[in-house]
């Protein structure tokens, strides 16, 4: 940001103003999450289980302090195409079901899975886990399955409505505001667009 003096008030700290532009958050959160959901694709997974705290923080959005690293108790799955999920302490997740807009709150669960071996696996906290996250991993392989037969009809309606159509373009990983979410991509097809129809 330029300023028209030598000695500017411009602070770029965490503070929250009203008359200049700041970190913006929001969009730091959007955007890691939009690279993580980049890389699990470009990697050719279904989904990313994250117990670091650190991978937790980057795919939610969330943090509770130091004090939880190494714990293994808080974790994120991050199903391919699909919304972050976090499973963290009972008071974090009610925390963050109303202080973190970006997660969806069913997707925000409390419980443990036995604080690195404090509970015995008999309790079947480690088993019961497993099945939870089994079931959300199918969901959304269904959800992405019915998503690409999905985008194969709609070519082809496309192909009816216009039958001069030469060209289509599918952007992946968009929803309806795609020109905010995948900017530098629908820019780009954009201009090869414009470029085409000059030639």
């Amino acid at each position: 940001m330029k300023y028209n003096r030598p000695h500017a008030t411009a602070a770029w700290g965490t503070m929250a103003k009203d008359w200049e532009a700041g970190i913006d958050y929001p969009r730091m959160v959007r955007e890691r999450f939009r690279r993580a959901q980049d890389s699990v694709k470009a990697a050719g997974l279904g989904a990313v289980l994250c117990f670091n705290v650190d991978n937790v923080r980057y795919v939610t959005g969330t943090h509770i302090g130091e004090w939880a690293r190494d714990k293994m108790t808080r974790f994120s799955l991050l199903t391919r195409g699909g919304e972050p999920h976090l499973w963290d302490f009972g008071s974090a997740a009610k925390h963050h079901r109303l202080s973190c807009p970006w997660l969806p709150p069913e997707n925000v669960r409390g419980g443990m899975i036995g604080l690195r071996g404090a509970v015995a696996p008999s309790a079947g906290l480690f088993t019961n886990a497993a099945k939870e996250i089994k079931a959300l991993i199918g969901a959304s392989v269904g959800r992405v399955e019915d998503g690409a037969r999905l985008v194969g009809q709609a070519g082809q309606t496309m192909q009816e409505i216009v039958p001069g159509l030469r060209k289509k373009v599918i952007i992946d990983g968009a929803g309806h505001w795609i020109q905010q979410e995948r900017a530098d991509e629908v820019n780009t097809a954009l201009v090869a667009f414009l470029k085409a129809t000059r030639a």
